[in-house]
This record gives C-alpha cells, structure tokens and sequence, in this order.
C-alpha cells in the first residue's frame, strides 16, 4: 500500500485536506487527500495505479469507506462471474408450463 510523504505539505480548505498538483499544466489545481482508518493519507491516483482500476472506481472506494482492508481488496470482473440466480432443475419448463397440475388448479 502506498502512502503520501510526510514531508508533503498539505492545505485544509473548509475541513478537507488537499496537496499542489504535480502534473504539468496543472499546477494550479488541488488534488484532495483521503486519511484511511490507520492514518495513512492518499489520493485517488494512488489507489488506481495500486490496484489497476480507474480513477473513478478509486474515488468511489475513498468517498464511501476509510477501512484499507475494503479499500485495497481484489476488485472482480463482473465479465468472468457467474450468474447470482441458478435456475433449479425444479422450476417449471417454460415451454410445458401449461401441463404442470399445480398450474393448472391455480388456474382454475
């Protein structure tokens, strides 16, 4: 896990701690500084380049948790996962559901 340097200064605007952009062309702008549960201070760049995401994807870790266990855990693919819903082989066929007895009492 990566952390800031402890030498990088570090500006409270309104309660929210930011730090000076170093990318050319954007000194002018704030990058805002997330302190984690163990006191560890980061940015959203920081987290994206760890575990490989996008930034928003980081942002969106930082904005709703503070725990580094939550924030750094194995982000899934939703691509290569299975279905959550498993049809059971006891469900109705959707072809011959009108032969079903039980359908056909509810239907009468």
């Amino acid at each position: 896990m990566l952390t800031l340097d402890p030498d990088t200064p570090i500006i409270n605007v309104d309660g929210v701690e930011f730090m000076r952009n170093n990318l050319i062309g954007w000194e002018h702008r704030l990058v805002r500084v997330y302190t984690l549960d163990d006191k560890t201070k980061v940015t959203v760049k920081m987290v994206a380049d760890f575990l490989g995401c996008t930034n928003t994807c980081a942002r969106s870790r930082l904005t709703k948790y503070s725990d580094p266990k939550i924030i750094y855990r194995v982000i899934l693919n939703r691509k290569t996962r299975e279905p959550r819903f498993k049809v059971p082989k006891e469900m109705i066929d959707s072809h011959e559901w009108y032969k079903d007895p039980l359908t056909k009492l509810m239907l009468k």
